[in-house]
């Protein structure tokens, strides 16, 4: 059963903003209790590029400077991302910006069979790929041994990430700069995607590109989508470029020269009129996410990188027809979640035998945590005896990432945020 809480506002602070943005008073309630103050409540309004934040702290400097050094010096570039929808357009927009200098790169995306994150296969394999220097896009953060395993090897290592950091975050040196906007302002929102966007940014700035502004400006429909799929505050620099982006594709797609991708995502999803942040949320990003639970995610990369409209809505059907498929596993797994839901426990957790739940483990974990109004976690038991899964606060104030802190001694590989986390556990210490 839903439970309400109905926040009061600070009185001065309600009239204030009637006073000084000119809206009614129960607009106004609404805006105190989103936390948004009179000094800020234009630009939560009105949002503008003017207010987004530029990438002036020397770690985007250093991390720009090596960038052009790369595409002067000819040396190939690989570019990291996620099987997530902020990993898919974080990589997206890192290859687009920077192939405007070069066409030395590659892009790699992880599996879920393999795991999350700059693991020690991946960087073998871009080693094999002959790359000189990796980008991550959306990871890395918590992946000190690749950062340092690429250096061993002689690559040079750029993370962009906006997780929580861990304990041992990788540092610089040995890689060469590490933009997590957490790591200098932990309460920052900016998502994957807004992080690599800065970078393109920074990168635009340091090579003197004269277009560059206009150029990572079309790039904006790639970070809106990401920033609202991955459910990051719309606050800040997340709204005033998630609003900039819709804009952009809605007024592209009127004008018939969007993104093939996704003007054949919106399509297949049944999208009609105008592009708003719940067909975002819950047309297109879905259908991205769809394949990186089942298998490879790199159609969904494709999909957001073609310029042939035929190739487009090929992999559109198909993302669209993997997505159906994926509710119909996603029910499944619910049914068998909730069955196995104990009522005594405050933080549900269910074991599910590998493979069961997969890729579907946070979705699952989502819809456990809101039909029992507690958090909940869905782990995989490996043949090896340890497990893997996802959890997922719902609508409780249950900060994951503290949580799983507190029993870090006992965890492999985790991450995450304060209401949604990914993990794996020891054999032999499920039960401690």
């Amino acid at each position: 059963m839903a439970r309400w809480r109905l926040l009061e506002p600070e009185a001065d602070v309600v009239s204030e903003l009637v006073r000084v943005v000119g809206v009614d008073p129960l607009c106004a309630r609404v805006l105190a209790n989103r936390g948004v103050s009179p000094e800020t409540a234009p630009g939560f309004l009105s949002p503008s590029l003017k207010t987004v934040g530029a990438p002036d702290e020397e770690a985007w400097r250093v991390a720009a400077r090596r960038i052009v050094r790369a595409i002067q010096d000819g040396e190939r570039i690989g570019l990291f991302g996620d099987y997530d929808t902020d990993g898919l357009t974080s990589a997206a927009t890192l290859y687009l910006a920077l192939s405007r200098y070069t066409n030395n790169l590659v892009v790699q995306l992880p599996t879920r069979r393999t795991g999350y994150g700059l693991l020690e296969p991946y960087v073998r394999d871009l080693f094999a790929e002959g790359v000189d220097l990796i980008v991550t896009a959306d990871c890395g953060i918590s992946n000190r041994a690749g950062v340092e395993l690429a250096g061993s090897l002689g690559m040079d290592v750029i993370v962009t990430d906006h997780h929580i950091p861990p304990e041992d975050p990788p540092e610089a040196p040995p890689a060469v700069a590490v933009l997590d906007p957490k790591l200098w302002a932990p309460e920052d929102p900016l998502a994957g995607v807004g992080v690599a966007w800065k970078l393109a940014w920074a990168v635009a700035r340091e090579i003197e590109d004269p277009d560059g502004r206009r150029h990572i400006g079309r790039l904006l429909d790639l970070v809106s989508i990401g920033t609202v799929v991955d459910i990051a505050p719309l606050v800040g620099d997340n709204r005033a470029l998630a609003s900039m982006g819709l804009r952009h594709m809605n007024r592209s797609l009127h004008a018939g020269d969007a993104r093939p991708g996704i003007a054949a995502l919106a399509k297949v999803a049944g999208v009609r009129g105008e592009l708003d942040e719940g067909d975002l949320g819950w047309k297109l990003g879905p259908r991205l996410n769809s394949i990186g639970r089942i298998k490879n995610p790199r159609p969904a990369l494709d999909l957001l990188l073609t310029e042939d409209k035929r190739e487009a809505m090929r992999v559109a059907s198909l993302l669209n027809q993997l997505n159906s498929e994926r509710q119909h596993r996603t029910r499944c797994a619910v049914e068998r979640a909730l069955a196995g839901v104990d009522p005594e426990q405050d933080f549900k957790i269910v074991v599910t035998d590998e493979g069961s739940a997969g890729g579907l483990a946070g979705l699952v974990a989502g819809k456990v945590a809101g039909a029992t109004g507690r958090p909940a976690a869905i782990l995989n038991r490996r043949a090896d005896g340890s497990y893997s899964g996802s959890a997922r606060s719902g609508e409780t104030d249950i900060d994951l990432h503290g949580a799983l802190f507190a029993v870090r001694h006992l965890l492999g590989e985790w991450g995450g945020h304060r209401k949604a986390a990914g993990l794996s556990v020891e054999p032999g210490s499920f039960d401690a």
